[in-house]
């Protein structure tokens, strides 16, 4: 064979193996597609509140003033199995929980009212006038607990499986709070999910659709194996066809819950309909301040996002995100796939030469007062 043909030969080899080398993986699944960065706007919402409707130690209408004074624009007051609602009739609800059981022990003479007062009586609250948007919820908790949100539903239903049916029916959302709650409770962090347990979570999110994720970050970050175990490994498992969306909740039981963790919401208006939508789609990021040690934790020098761009010819994912007003450096990018494991620090993915990509990917970003954590992206090969 003459010398030329040789080399056309070895060039056409040459580019073929460079294509599969490029074609890597392909975006799939992308929750921020079709998301106008430079004219959505970005809402602060809490999902999981309790109150003196359960066991919580402020009001109703207390909690909702904490949360309005600290620039929170969604809220869902979610107190244990009853549903705390609506805003605008707090004044004649029936009081439950804690605040119940101070009327009767008061009563009863069981107490000491000097040492023990009564809970005051709630005050209405308007969300219009506040500029809130106000979700009716519940944290079902006669089971492993499981928040639903858009519905004023109560149950007494001691089954999950039955739960999530009689959601579905009202037409609710739900989220699992805290998962590693029901099977881990030592300070060391596991290195996975027992098998018995994955059976169980695995079997919830593919038969309710309803179902849209899990609580990653839950109070003084109560349960890290949530974030480095839980959460990776349903995604492993069930990506990119079966997305687990991220959120990050008080989970606020007392004042010096508040505040700890929030969720924002990518919307075009603050709207309901908007906010279902995007709590179903994934349309959102989580931020926390409590995986940092106490005296670092700064609301403000936590990483907000300000754009998360896919280009598909290119590639490439790119995250914009400031931290205290500036840019967060690269190395406080760090991209994690499969099996939790980190893939690539950076603000860019080049998801086609990045080794390691399978399923999915996500990425957090570090600031010195605070974490922020995007939804999961999904690929194929």
């Amino acid at each position: 064979m003459k010398r030329w043909l040789w080399s056309s030969v070895l060039s056409i080899f040459l580019l073929c193996l460079t294509a599969g080398a490029l074609a890597g993986v392909r975006v799939v699944l992308n929750p921020y597609a079709g998301v106008d960065w430079a004219t959505i706007e970005q809402h602060k919402a809490n999902l999981h509140t309790h109150t003196t409707q359960s066991d919580g130690g402020l009001r109703p209408d207390q909690v909702i003033d904490e949360y309005h004074n600290r620039g929170y624009t969604i809220l869902a007051l979610t107190d244990h199995n009853a549903c705390t609602w609506p805003w605008t009739g707090l004044a004649t609800l029936k009081r439950g929980g804690d605040a119940r059981k101070r009327d009767l022990d008061l009563a009863e003479k069981k107490v000491d009212p000097k040492k023990s007062p009564p809970v005051p009586a709630y005050t209405n609250r308007d969300p219009k006038t506040l500029g809130m948007l106000a979700i009716p919820g519940n944290e079902l908790s006669r089971h492993p607990h499981i928040n639903c949100l858009f519905i004023d539903f109560e149950t007494d239903s001691k089954s999950p499986a039955q739960s999530l049916k009689e959601v579905a029916q009202a037409g609710g959302l739900a989220v699992v709070n805290h998962p590693g709650r029901s099977w881990w409770r030592s300070k060391k962090t596991p290195k996975a999910v027992p098998e018995t347990w994955m059976k169980i979570y695995l079997g919830w999110f593919r038969n309710n659709d309803i179902l849209v994720g899990g609580e990653i970050i839950n109070k003084n970050y109560l349960c890290p194996q949530d974030r480095n175990v839980w959460w990776d490994a349903m995604l492993t498992a069930l990506m990119p066809d079966r997305p687990v969306w991220g959120f990050a909740n008080d989970d606020m039981h007392h004042r010096k819950q508040l505040g700890l963790n929030w969720n924002l919401f990518l919307l075009t208006a603050l709207k309901e309909s908007e906010l279902r939508d995007a709590v179903k789609n994934g349309r959102s990021y989580f931020s926390t301040i409590s995986t940092h040690p106490q005296k670092k934790r700064d609301v403000k020098q936590t990483p907000v996002i300000q754009s998360i761009v896919h280009d598909a010819q290119a590639g490439t994912i790119t995250i914009t995100a400031v931290s205290g007003g500036k840019p967060v450096p690269a190395k406080d990018h760090v991209w994690i796939s499969a099996g939790g494991k980190k893939v690539h620090v950076g603000p860019v993915l080049d998801y086609r030469r990045t080794e390691g990509l399978k399923q999915y990917v996500r990425a957090e970003i570090l600031g010195s007062g605070g974490t922020t954590f995007t939804n999961p992206i999904g690929l194929k090969p």
